[in-house]
């Protein structure tokens, strides 16, 4: 048989019932019959027209929810959640095991985190200069698959995992010296070295190397970042600040964040972090952080912008008793 494509810009619904039916077939044939039903959430006033709700639906144990709207005199007042609360309920009443959300990096995504949601893919430039966000949240109490959560509240900082909108942030610290001094990587040569390496970040996340975001919690301000590997049962970390965030205690508060979080987690048997033998200031941090000396290094890490010999550099660890 010969066949043919015909190129539309026109949705014709016949057209796409006729392309998603064998699609629809095996995929049947594979799961079993789908179990899909709408949820449907309605806000309305007192007047009894509608004004916001949350639209989604539940199929194959998952509850996916496709809108979500408060009305604007009600913002601030906790209805998004409570939508959200309701939404979760009923999937869990239905047998769902977990939910999902998709939502762009200019509509708060931090809402989702906040309700425990885990960031688990992000779609760069969609649209061009933003990201297009995935999230999940198991509803049957097991636990994610992420290695750390994307948001970590203090009541002056928060950590943020980062994005790809972050590079324009972090670049003009990334060419700074005096913040670049001591880092193991040299500085970026253009922006677009920085958006790869941020590019590249929801990949490494999922294999343990973690990036966040250390941002004022009430203003949002970004101050610098910070790092962190997960290996088996050991972590080790390391921040970068920018020049006006130093002296504030910034760098202590903000992985005091982290480490709260890896000191609750009975599978981290060890923590620990490496600084230059010179860098007087970050060995200080790590001590008020708890974390114990434990030696020299001896021509351990080349620091680019300090010159090619490898150098000696401090060792701090924690370990669980």
């Amino acid at each position: 048989m010969q066949y043919q494509t015909v190129l539309s810009d026109v949705a014709d619904d016949a057209v796409r019932a006729a392309i998603g039916a064998p699609l629809r077939a095996y995929n049947e044939s594979q799961m079993g019959g789908r179990d899909y039903l709408p949820l449907v959430i309605s806000v309305m006033n007192e007047a009894g027209e509608i004004e916001g709700g949350l639209w989604g639906h539940t199929c194959f144990g998952w509850l996916y929810t496709q809108l979500l709207a408060a009305p604007s005199e009600a913002l601030g007042q906790g209805l998004g959640k409570r939508l959200m609360e309701e939404a979760e309920a009923e999937a869990r009443a239905r047998g769902c095991i977990g939910a999902w959300v998709d939502t762009h990096s200019f509509q708060a995504p931090e809402f989702y985190e906040k309700l425990g949601y885990q960031r688990f893919a992000e779609l760069s430039d969609y649209p061009p200069g933003h990201s297009r966000i995935f999230y999940s949240k198991r509803l049957d109490g097991k636990a994610e698959l992420d290695a750390a959560p994307r948001l970590l509240q203090g009541e002056r900082l928060r950590l943020r995992a980062s994005a790809l909108s972050d590079a324009e942030t972090f670049y003009p610290w990334a060419r700074d010296e005096r913040v670049m001094r001591y880092m193991e990587w040299p500085m970026p040569q253009s922006i677009a070295e920085t958006r790869a390496f941020f590019r590249g970040n929801a990949e490494r996340w999922r294999e343990g190397d973690c990036h966040w975001m250390i941002e004022d919690a009430a203003s949002g301000l970004a101050y610098g970042s910070l790092g962190c590997r997960i290996a088996g049962h050991q972590a080790d970390f390391g921040y970068l600040l920018a020049p006006e965030a130093w002296g504030r205690g910034i760098a202590t508060e903000a992985s005091a964040l982290l480490l709260e979080w890896l000191r609750g987690r009975p599978e981290i048997e060890r923590i620990c972090a490496t600084t230059d033998i010179d860098n007087l200031s970050s060995q200080r941090v790590l001590e008020r952080l708890g974390l114990s000396r434990e030696g020299v290094l001896r021509k351990a890490k080349r620091r680019p912008q300090l010159g090619n010999a490898a150098r000696d550099a401090a060792i701090y660890g924690w370990a669980r008793e």
